[in-house]
């Protein structure tokens, strides 16, 4: 990342490759971009990991027209996360649409801690997203590593609490409701 909050695709590339040398089975990327970077989706889509992934931060529609990536490559193991607040409503910078974002997750005012010892209040899908990898790595562990990626991305797209509020904001109709999800695998 430089001093504007950009990072570099061929780092972004490379930090994937190396997480999948080295055995990750989920993967969080708290980051999106209008750019297409077909090598970016070559590389996910070879991935045997699951790519938990942040819808963006313009409160715009992601569709054909207004794409955003890697949620608009539309793969199997990528699941893409909006955000939304204490009261299940989407909050207004977070991107949505269910064509490409596939379920929402609590993402407001999160007291986030820096190494340097400080700390700031945030929002958006890029806090929401590691709320889903961490349900998505514990459905995983709890299964004893038996799934795939994309039977992690259904467990929690199926068992989603399902909202009037987000039905067509969102392919799952609603937000990550954990103890659903793990009781899919508990069956």
């Amino acid at each position: 990342m430089d001093e504007n909050d950009n990072g570099k695709m061929q780092a972004l590339i490379q930090a994937i490759e190396y997480a999948e040398k080295n055995g990750a089975v989920i993967c969080n990327l708290s980051l999106s971009t209008y750019q297409k970077d077909n090598e970016l989706k070559k590389v996910i889509d070879n991935s045997n990991m699951l790519f938990v992934v942040a819808a963006g931060n313009d409160g715009e529609n992601l569709n054909e027209d207004f794409p955003s990536y890697p949620s608009a490559f539309a793969l199997n193991n990528i699941l893409s996360v909006t955000a939304i607040d204490d009261e299940g409503v989407l909050l207004p910078e977070s991107n949505y649409g269910d064509k490409y974002v596939d379920v929402a997750m609590y993402g407001s005012n999160i007291d986030v801690r820096f190494a340097d010892g400080g700390h700031e209040m945030v929002s958006g899908t890029s806090i929401a997203v590691p709320y889903v990898s961490t349900s998505a790595a514990l459905i995983y562990a709890y299964a004893l590593n038996e799934l795939s990626s994309a039977e992690i991305k259904d467990i929690i797209v199926q068992s989603s609490e399902k909202t009037k509020e987000l039905s067509s904001k969102v392919k799952a109709g609603g937000y990550l409701n954990f103890q659903r999800a793990f009781n899919a695998v508990l069956k």
